[in-house]
């Protein structure tokens, strides 16, 4: 027999590879593949050329499908010479049939697959892998032979996986169509799809297995990173967040991100940025809209997807899981929280131990935080929407701003008393026994925190409470509480939803307190190691510890050394690392557009009501002193804008009257804090502080969400 029909059945049973038996069982499995036909290895070829004519159509592709190539461990895809167009002469195909055979060695069987021209408007090539909601489509019009060979870039498009769309093309319906029947024909698997469309079918040319994926040009949000880390982290930082990011599951714990090969988390340009497409990808599967993931953590990739409502009717057994879990976040992460209560020293003078468990405890740290995040993100969003989440917010008391009341408290401890606010304006703790007991029983509540406090190379308010101190003086002098808003018939009414976020809302700002204990003792431990690392001479100084890679600190515990040279070149590099200014949102292939703002206003998230007419502190990070231009300024004339803030920011709030934030959202930390308190304030402006200088005049409506500026 000169030709093996594709399509007849049995090719594996004949030993032809997998090239051509998958065309076989694609036919087989109804779906649409050119008149194909195999030219068996060692049949003549002037024999087999005879019945090519007699058999096909129309001209022809004549295409190696030789055992070497389509392997799941190798494609070789170009290796092997192919033609396409070919006439239907025996001569035109005798040829075709011996070029393709010779572009092989006689190493392995070289079958030759002979297929019916498709009359392409589009062809390409499509990939479709489990874990991704889109198939990665790269077509050009016509046939694809120089988007194939690398001589033609081609177009990009992603397809949504869960249902077929027309809106943009009918060809990427069909497209859409034949990868889905693909997957049931051979399984949810990581497919390399070679297709034609004729403008009425989409044919199916070559199935592969995907080798190397393709790496996607996802999008990455800095907003939450911007909240708890400075700009960039610490070098040790930056590499405990790369080493730990593989083991981090995601929001209640549903992204199986080893599985899928997806990071939640990757570095760029010295940064941790969150993988943005990653989570609305998970809100994407469930229906819901992915305006959620901006609403919680600020920023937008531009994209908006809305509810899909009978996506999430189909998807009603995940979501009583979702449901379930959301019940049980808050008790789940009480329980971790205790473990970072009950964190002990690690023993020895060993930077691997230490490193491992600070990885571990940042590991359980994100996976709770975005599982509470995830709790609470659908009744936030629809409290918010009612217009009470102000009001809902104002009654609670987390860990947060619990901070700032003791901070309240101790200010009118020291109201009056001209000795003790004396030397609390040097930021020293003054005689007062009275004073002391309650500042000590703050610092046992609270001297784990600090200004970005979850890198650990920055030390903790129980290290350095100056800052803290001052900030008690000036409360001493008088800011007055910002009295509760009232209730309201729409406030009674969201009760009910806001209760589902309210616990886990405070499970989360309470793990976090908690969290900060574990990470103050493994900050602690790596200073113990540093110094003993020191001694020995194998760091310049204490501080350097901070300056280097997870991978190079083990290498101390290997017995190598860093020097000050090394150490100089160092700082250096991160010194140029800082100066560059990191977008907040990028793509993976390079930065996306800051965009531009009008001149003179700004938009925003409110997050409070009320109006503010005052001067601007523009700060990257908190600061004891105010600038010469406010030093004559009531606190309640100055507005703070900040990049991004956290709980470290909690004792400059007692100092300001508003506060503008260029990147958050409702759930961010910060955002919740500012809620709390009462202050006037908006985030996610994206352009405050590139637009605002220290010294301008700010009109802050922050019900309206709008900031105008100007000297």
């Amino acid at each position: 027999m000169s030709l093996r029909h594709i399509g007849s059945g049995g090719l594996v049973a004949a030993g032809i590879a997998s090239k051509a038996s998958r065309l076989d069982d694609a036919l087989v499995g109804e779906l649409p593949v050119p008149i194909s036909s195999v030219v068996v290895d060692g049949v003549d070829s002037a024999t087999a050329a005879t019945a090519v004519v007699a058999r096909h159509r129309r001209a022809v592709a004549v295409r190696s499908a030789f055992a070497a190539e389509d392997r799941d461990d190798q494609s070789l895809a170009g290796h092997f010479d192919s033609f396409l167009n070919i006439e239907l002469t025996v001569e035109a195909v005798r040829d075709a049939i011996d070029r393709v055979r010779a572009s092989g060695t006689a190493d392995y069987r070289r079958d030759v697959l002979v297929m019916d021209m498709v009359d392409a408007r589009q062809a390409g090539v499509a990939f479709t892998e489990p874990g991704w909601i889109d198939d990665l489509v790269n077509y050009t019009d016509g046939l694809g032979d120089a988007l194939l060979s690398g001589n033609e870039a081609g177009e990009s498009l992603l397809l949504d996986r869960r249902r077929r769309k027309d809106d943009d093309a009918p060809w990427q319906g069909r497209l859409a169509a034949l990868l889905e029947q693909t997957r049931d024909v051979f399984g949810d698997s990581a497919w390399d799809i070679e297709f034609a469309d004729d403008g009425s079918t989409c044919w199916l040319l070559q199935i592969r297995p995907i080798t190397t994926p393709p790496v996607r040009n996802e999008w990455f949000t800095l907003a939450n990173h911007r909240e708890i880390l400075p700009d960039p982290p610490s070098v040790f930082m930056t590499s405990l967040i790369e080493l730990a990011s593989p083991e981090l599951s995601g929001p209640l714990g549903i992204l199986s991100t080893a599985a899928e090969g997806r990071r939640f988390i990757e570095v760029f340009d010295r940064r941790p940025y969150l993988n943005l497409s990653l989570l609305t990808d998970f809100l994407r599967k469930l229906g819901l809209p992915t305006s959620l993931v901006a609403d919680s953590l600020g920023g937008s990739d531009g994209h908006s997807v809305p509810i899909d409502p009978l996506l999430l009717a189909r998807q009603a057994p995940t979501l009583g899981k979702l449901g379930i879990r959301q019940f049980t976040a808050a008790r789940t992460a009480r329980k971790v929280a205790q473990t970072f209560r009950a964190m002990q020293p690690t023993a020895g003078d060993d930077f691997s131990p230490i490193i491992d468990q600070a990885a571990t405890s940042y590991v359980s740290l994100v996976d709770q935080m975005a599982s509470l995040a995830t709790a609470m993100a659908v009744p936030v969003s629809i409290v918010g929407k009612l217009g009470t989440l102000d009001y809902h917010l104002r009654q609670q008391r987390t860990a947060a701003t619990q901070m700032l009341d003791g901070l309240r408290e101790l200010a009118n401890i020291a109201r009056g008393n001209d000795s003790t606010q004396l030397a609390l304006s040097a930021g020293e703790v003054p005689d007062d026994p009275s004073f002391v007991s309650a500042w000590t029983a703050w610092l046992e509540q609270h001297g784990q925190r600090g200004v970005f406090e979850s890198d650990f190379s920055r030390p903790r308010y129980s290290e350095d409470p100056s800052s803290v101190l001052v900030t008690v003086g000036r409360l001493a002098n008088a800011k007055p509480a910002v009295e509760l808003t009232t209730s309201s018939a729409k406030s009674a009414i969201s009760t009910p939803i806001w209760l589902l976020a309210r616990g886990p809302m405070a499970a989360r700002e309470e793990i976090r307190a908690d969290a900060m204990r574990a990470f103050a003792q493994h900050r602690n431990d790596m200073l113990r190691c540093a110094g003993a690392a020191v001694a020995r001479g194998a760091l310049p100084a204490v501080d350097d510890v901070w300056m280097l890679t997870v991978d190079e600190l083990r290498s101390l515990d290997a017995g190598e050394t860093v020097d000050a040279e090394f150490m100089d070149e160092r700082r250096a590099d991160f010194a140029q690392a800082a100066a560059y200014d990191a977008p907040d949102l990028r793509r993976r292939f390079g930065e996306v557009e800051a965009g531009t703002y009008e001149d003179g206003i700004l938009h925003g998230l409110p997050l409070t009501s009320g109006t503010v007419h005052g001067t601007a502190w523009v700060l990257s990070e908190p600061a004891d002193d105010l600038p010469p231009e406010l030093q004559d300024l009531a606190p309640d004339n100055i507005v703070l804008i900040a990049r991004s803030i956290d709980a470290g920011w909690v004792p400059l709030f007692a100092q300001v009257g508003a506060v503008v934030v260029d990147i958050g959202g409702d759930l961010s930390h910060g955002s919740i804090v500012l809620r709390e308190i009462g202050l006037p304030s908006i985030t996610n402006t994206r352009h405050g502080t590139q637009a605002i200088s220290t010294g301008d005049s700010i009109e802050l409506d922050a019900g309206a969400g709008t900031v105008r500026f100007g000297n």
